[in-house]
């Protein structure tokens, strides 16, 4: 029943638009006229309207959760009937649902999924201690308001639903993706069932993928019973290790290995925050300091170069001045040396005679009166001549070497200055030429100082100097290179997805092989096989795999390691006394012993209860293991109770047919299907969950196998074409292939299905065409041509996509 906009219920709630449905309620926007506010409003299925024991559950229910009061649960406001109308009236939420989210950014970083499911599990937390099991954590149910908030939603009305809502194909195959061992067998389920649900909620939420999947809720159900959780690892290496523990703890397929209560859980995840938190911080750290580093060594390099700058500048003025130097004296040698020639030349006594006579005069003049003669004006001819006689008897003056600042004069008498107490007024021209010969030095010899050589001594130095700060400036470089690698491999995943290559080898299915088998199997698609060990199986013998790390069809890159483990034998229990207990509970008993799920024969009896055994067989205290048949006899229940559903898969068509009438079903629907798998005859799936407890009269649908599918013959190669390279013109095979249509969650009762083919020949619609909820899960056959891809879609819904090779 479709309410239109504009509609009021209870003479205040109007109903604004539609906003989503599910298998039991429609859910509309709505407006609260007697508050002024907006709300959530949930009308249930025309299909409920007469079941008054599901509606007063419902209403009982609804209430327990309209009691709690929690900051990240949904607010339930009313509960109300208009005419054959029931309705929830809940808190609205601005934002949208978990599920959402996960789809467009997932997969999640560590702290943002630890930050969600501290929420959702406060939440939890409340609801379990008023005792209100939710028993339908899913991503859909959580929503995430604008503000970031989580709320959780329909509490109570999960457990209400559970019964009356199975018959929906649609609400199972939405929520069994979540459900615990202990839903999926139709067991008792307690709050250890939404600490389950939590844990697949935050595997979806860090991998971005589901950890079970399958073609029908049936397949999924037994992975959740009898298949290990993936390795979160494979799909987000980034997973911290404490995220990864809690997720495995709660996901444990025996209920008393699980966290014992959700505030256990509520705890480690604050631990694990903190964890995140810290490292955070400590890497914040590191970078920051990393950083640093790099600008003092840039500074360093950079005052380095300054300084090697400023000092190959002064060095540069120096030896300009100096190349003055040396041309000025060049100049004045060469002037002297053309004055010697002249003089020669006319061979003049008067020069020798004056150097004569000078000598003598000094000898005889009174010490008294030498003063007057030391500082006399000397000839010029003299001068000249004394010049040029220094010049050729000292050998030619090498070069200074230039030290300190470039305004500092080449030459300087300043450290001389107290020694010969030279004035202004003094003639330095005349005292030199008159100083007697200088008498050799009293000290120790000593080395001569030869400035050319300082001068290369002090650019080795500065070689040197150089060369320390190229090597620096390189180990700072690499420093800096091995930081931003380390940064950069942390930002790509670190050095274990780094480089791995494309996930292109899809990972075949190694249980049910030998070691050896699978080992080659592994090696021939270049994927490495790892024995994590052996231990005892509940389905598979001696020998044999049965668990793998890696869940079938999934992609990965070549090199890839793959962990098995091996049986070492069958495990054998006793047989538990179930007399007089309910099935499911007598069956949830030895499921849980042995893995399997025993036939169930009914009887009537006035002296058991209807729903209880009988008898068993065998006796309690035999021996059972997987490959065991045990058959427990029933009291046949009351017309019109809830009623546990045999598991008929594998079982021939009558034989199936049968056992669903003998509980108190109804059987519906009955498929066909080619199956190279399952012998002709025998049912392939069927679409109410097996050991699930559904109300007496509830519809099952069946697919059954009608053979292996004929071979063709192959058709004789045709000659190659004229023109052509020597291969056929086309070696496209064709071939037909099977697939499964599913209902999405909230499929309406007629959902409109299309399925289209794109292969070698083109696109093509298999199928465009309106069907009942009933019919599904169904099965289509597609023949196709050469590679291609088959999609299909249910209400605009993709619920089919899969790479064919025809």
């Amino acid at each position: 029943m479709l309410l239109n906009p504009g509609s009021v219920l209870g003479d205040r709630y109007e109903i604004i638009e539609k906003i989503g449905s599910g298998g039991m309620a429609v859910v509309y926007r709505g407006k609260d006229k007697k508050l002024d506010r907006y709300v959530t409003i949930k009308v249930l299925r025309e299909e409920f309207i007469g079941d008054e024991e599901f509606i007063e559950r419902f209403r009982s229910e609804a209430c327990s959760a309209a009691r709690l009061s929690h900051p990240n649960i949904v607010r339930v406001y009313d509960v109300g009937e208009d005419g054959d109308i029931n309705y929830i009236v809940m808190e609205y939420i601005h934002g949208d649902t978990l599920k959402t989210a996960i789809r467009k950014k997932a997969p999640f970083d560590s702290r943002s999924t630890i930050n969600v499911a501290i929420q959702i599990a406060s939440a939890l937390s409340q609801a379990h201690k008023a005792h209100i099991v939710h028993r339908d954590i899913k991503p859909q149910n959580i929503l995430v308001g604008t503000d970031g908030v989580v709320k959780v939603t329909d509490f109570g009305i999960a457990r209400a639903a559970r019964a009356a809502t199975m018959t929906t194909t649609a609400n199972a195959a939405g929520s069994v993706h979540y459900f615990s061992p202990e839903q999926a067998r139709g067991g008792y389920v307690d709050e250890k069932s939404d600490i389950y649900s939590l844990g697949i909620t935050m595997f979806e939420m860090i991998t971005g993928v589901l950890p079970f999947q399958g073609n029908n809720s049936v397949s999924i159900a037994l992975k959740h019973i009898n298949e290990e959780l993936p390795d979160i690892r494979q799909y987000n290496p980034n997973c911290t290790p404490s995220l990864e523990g809690i997720i495995k703890k709660a996901t444990m397929k025996k209920a008393d290995e699980r966290y014992a209560n959700i505030d256990l859980l509520l705890a480690d995840l604050m631990r694990a925050r903190t964890e995140v938190a810290m490292n955070a911080e400590q890497e914040h750290r590191a970078e920051a300091k990393e950083r640093s580093h790099a600008v003092a060594a840039g500074t360093a390099g950079a005052a380095a170069g300054a300084a090697a700058g400023i000092r190959m500048s002064r060095r540069a003025e120096a030896a300009k001045e100096l190349r003055e130097a040396q041309e000025r004296a060049e100049a004045e040698r060469a002037r002297i040396r053309k004055m010697e020639d002249e003089a020669v030349t006319a061979e003049s006594p008067l020069v020798h005679r004056r150097a004569e006579s000078g000598s003598h005069f000094r000898e005889n003049i009174p010490v008294e009166n030498r003063a007057d003669d030391a500082t006399r004006k000397a000839d010029e001819n003299e001068i000249d001549l004394i010049r040029f006689k220094k010049n050729e008897e000292a050998p030619a003056a090498e070069e200074p070497q230039v030290e300190g600042d470039v305004n500092t004069p080449l030459v300087s008498f300043e450290k001389y200055g107290k020694r010969l107490k030279i004035s202004k007024d003094d003639n330095y021209e005349g005292e030199y030429m008159a100083v007697e010969e200088v008498k050799k030095s009293r000290r120790p010899e000593r080395k001569r100082r030869n400035p050319r050589k300082e001068e290369e001594y002090d650019n080795e130095r500065d070689r040197k100097a150089e060369r320390r700060v190229i090597a620096a400036a390189i180990v700072t470089a690499i420093v800096l290179i091995v930081i931003i690698s380390s940064v950069g491999l942390r930002v790509l995943g670190g050095f274990k997805g780094f480089g791995s290559g494309e996930k292109n080898i899809e990972t075949p299915q190694f249980i049910g092989m030998t070691y050896e088998e699978a080992q080659a199997e592994a090696e021939k698609l270049g994927l490495k096989l790892v024995k994590e060990g052996e231990d005892y199986s509940s389905y598979y013998d001696e020998g044999l795999i049965f668990w793998q790390n890696v869940d079938p069809e999934t992609m990965v890159a070549g090199n890839t390691k793959i962990g098995v483990k091996v049986s070492i034998g069958l495990q054998e229990q006793e047989m538990p006394d179930v007399l007089h207990k309910s099935e499911n509970d007598a069956k949830e008993a030895i499921i849980k012993l042995v893995g399997t799920s025993p036939d169930i024969v009914y009887e009537e009896s006035d002296e058991v209860k209807p729903g209880h055994v009988i008898s068993q067989n065998p006796e309690e205290g035999t021996k059972i293991n997987a490959h065991t048949h045990i058959t427990l006899t029933v009291c046949k229940p009351e017309e019109g109770g809830d009623v546990v559903v045999p598991d008929v898969q594998g079982d021939t068509e009558n034989s199936a047919v049968q056992s669903l009438t003998a509980v108190g079903l109804t059987v519906g629907n009955i498929s066909y299907l080619e199956s190279s798998t399952v012998p002709e005859g025998k049912v392939i799936t069927q679409t109410l969950t097996p050991n699930s407890e559904v109300p007496s009269g509830s519809v099952v649908n069946l697919v059954v196998s009608s053979g292996a599918p004929a071979q063709e013959e192959p058709e004789e190669e045709e000659p190659p074409r004229e023109g052509g390279s020597g291969q056929p013109a086309d070696s496209n095979s064709t071939s037909t292939q099977y697939f499964t249509i599913t209902a999405p969650e909230g499929a309406g009762d007629t959902v409109h299905v299309k399925v289209v083919k794109t292969d070698a020949e083109g696109t093509t619609t298999v199928i465009d065409e309106t069907r009942n909820l009933s019919d599904f899960p169904f099965s289509i056959a597609v023949t196709g041509t050469g590679s291609g891809t088959v999609t299909g879609t249910v209400d605009g819904q993709t619920t089919l996509s899969e790479n064919v090779t025809f």
